[in-house]
């Protein structure tokens, strides 16, 4: 989930009155320009995100979707400046779908994988180990420990779905790396052909 801090400027009530302010107080657009830690919602659904001075629009397919928390307020004369804390749930995006925000990362809405927006798109790692996807407010883990061949990995050694292989990540993809007669089993952070 992405979570990033906003500042947004209220208009004075006297402003707000001229139409002219008014349209400049409307809610902005992808492609707006915008301050470098900008963020909003732009539905519940959507979040807009300020990257290179403009503000780039992504899915939260998520349960959560997007959402605003009001953290705080300074008033300074007629205006009054809200900071938000805006948060985008893209458990729900599929592969390939656009992202914002880059090595951020989710469990998906089932658990089965990992989503990590790389390259501003999004990116999923199954996890069929049998812990699947889990996640706290700072972490999120993947467990690996069972792969299939060719799908798309980081590092590391897993079982294959068959328990026939042990398997090692090799350029970015799971290949065989050894045959086991007995069967391969994970137990902790080792995997290993039995017997």
């Amino acid at each position: 989930m992405i979570s990033r801090p906003i500042r947004i400027v209220v208009c004075s009530v006297a402003a707000c009155l001229s139409i002219l302010v008014l349209s400049a107080c409307g809610k902005k657009k992808a492609g707006s320009a915008c301050n470098a830690d900008e963020a909003l919602c732009s539905d519940k659904q959507t979040i807009l995100e300020c990257h290179d001075g403009k503000l780039v629009e992504m899915a939260c397919k998520g349960p959560k979707g997007c959402a605003e928390a009001a953290t705080g307020a300074k008033r300074a004369g007629r205006n009054v400046t809200v900071n938000y804390a805006v948060s985008c749930d893209f458990s729900g995006n599929a592969p390939g779908e656009t992202c914002t925000t880059n090595d951020s990362y989710v469990c998906s809405a089932d658990k089965s994988a990992m989503l990590r927006c790389k390259d501003k798109k999004i990116v999923s790692t199954a996890c069929r180990g049998p812990k699947k996807c889990t996640e706290s407010a700072t972490q999120v883990d993947c467990d690996s420990s069972v792969a299939q061949v060719g799908e798309s990995c980081d590092d590391g050694y897993a079982c294959s779905t068959d328990a026939k292989a042990t398997l090692k990540c090799s350029g970015g993809k799971w290949a065989v790396d050894e045959p086991c007669k007995k069967g391969c089993k994970a137990s902790g952070n080792q995997v290993g052909c039995e017997g």
